[in-house]
């Protein structure tokens, strides 16, 4: 199985569901450049040097997940921008005005269906979900048609201390780490579920065998305390990695020598493997 491809695929969503904004505005100019996006991380990870800004604050290493490291990431918020609707006109007239403005999201939606339409690496496992059933299905056939399972999710605080500071997620900025040791999930498996960008609901769910840990991480927004409870995910064997794949540049690291890691956004799920609690007395018998 070829591990560097399936890092690429999660990589890829990771990009496409994080920097959703720029991904449409890339999109306003060229309809396919999303796509080409998703289909060079896929194929290897050699992202040309003018798209690699957008992965700059994603990635970072094992060795970095200690108490008090700053990391200079971006968690962008979940939410769309409501529109105004009392500025969207509702009349035959402005037919060509409002395709004009909602252009852009059909872009976003066919990207979405290419995606998700796009064959699996060899080894994975993929399925685009149109409803939480039908994604808590799928993650209960990977994980274990009896297992217990549990969704993770980066969750975000807001500081009322700092309240009237401005903050704007989606940029880069400095986090402090506030865990001594960042919690080892100690998940197996793990599938990984994305929200992309449609007119329904869609959940981009994918599971590919490789050797991975999940943490629970703490942070603190250096400018306004704002406090995040992130999820990471670290890839530990990158040995058969290309010496180009963009993760490994960005860091400025050799295939082999260390684990990559990155945070999932909020509005990604990871699902695993429900731990139990062992009590002292189930512990005796």
């Amino acid at each position: 199985m070829n591990v560097k491809l399936g890092f690429c695929v999660l990589v890829s969503l990771v990009l496409l569901v994080t920097y959703g904004t720029e991904a449409r505005d890339m999109a306003e100019g060229n309809s396919e450049s999303l796509t080409r996006l998703f289909l060079t991380y896929k194929n290897g990870g050699k992202e040309p040097k003018e798209n690699e800004h957008m992965t700059q604050g994603i990635f970072f290493l094992m060795d970095d997940l200690k108490l008090g490291k700053t990391l200079t990431i971006s968690f962008p918020t979940a939410e769309r921008k409501a529109a105004d609707d009392y500025s969207i006109p509702f009349s035959l007239k402005e037919l060509p005005n409002l395709l004009r403005r909602f252009s852009n999201d059909a872009k976003s939606m066919e990207q979405t269906l290419r995606v998700c339409e796009d064959s699996p690496t060899k080894g994975e496992t993929k399925y685009c979900a149109t409803s939480v059933e039908a994604m808590r299905d799928f993650v209960q056939h990977i994980l274990g048609e009896k297992t217990q399972i549990e969704a993770l999710t980066t969750m975000k605080t807001h500081s009322e201390e700092y309240s009237s500071t401005p903050l704007n997620h989606d940029h880069l900025q400095n986090y402090t780490i506030l865990n001594h040791d960042p919690e080892d999930v100690g998940a197996t498996k793990m599938v990984a579920c994305h929200t992309m960008t449609s007119a329904y609901t869609v959940y981009y769910c994918h599971y590919a065998i490789g050797k991975s840990k999940v943490f629970k991480v703490s942070l603190r927004n250096d400018v306004n305390g704002d406090k995040v409870e992130a999820i990471a995910v670290c890839h530990l064997d990158t040995s058969e990695w290309s010496p180009s794949h963009v993760s490994l540049r960005v860091l400025g690291i050799l295939p082999g020598t260390s684990p990559v890691c990155h945070f999932f956004p909020s509005h990604s799920l990871v699902w695993v493997p429900k731990t139990t609690v062992t009590t002292p007395s189930e512990a005796s018998l």
